[in-house]
């Protein structure tokens, strides 16, 4: 289902565009970050979107060596697989459209 956060309450708030193979870009993404105690989160959605993704801060600079454009471009690449799956089965559960009102004219089938 998709997970909404209240980018009101981040810290640290930006965008920078991105192109992702498959979808329709360039792509605008807004982040932010917040913490929970010691755990700092990176939170992201696609600009004009309500869906936010989010991950440990500390686990993407280790995985990535701060590249975000690149953990980001991973996880589209992979929801667009998902989303696709999603089609192929007719959106039929009330998440999945709300997938398909969010997303249908930003992925490419």
């Amino acid at each position: 289902m998709p997970y909404i956060k209240d980018f009101s309450t981040l810290r640290a708030q930006g965008s920078f565009d991105v192109n992702v193979p498959k979808w329709v870009g360039p792509l605008t993404i807004e982040y932010g970050y917040d913490s929970a105690g010691p755990m700092v989160k990176l939170y992201w959605r696609v600009a004009g979107t309500s869906h936010t993704f989010s991950a440990n801060y500390y686990d993407i600079m280790e995985a990535t060596q701060g590249d975000y454009e690149s953990h980001i471009s991973t996880v589209l690449q992979q929801f667009r697989k998902d989303y696709l799956s999603w089609a192929n089965q007719g959106f039929y559960a009330d998440w999945m459209r709300e997938y398909h009102d969010e997303y249908g004219n930003l992925i490419e089938i």
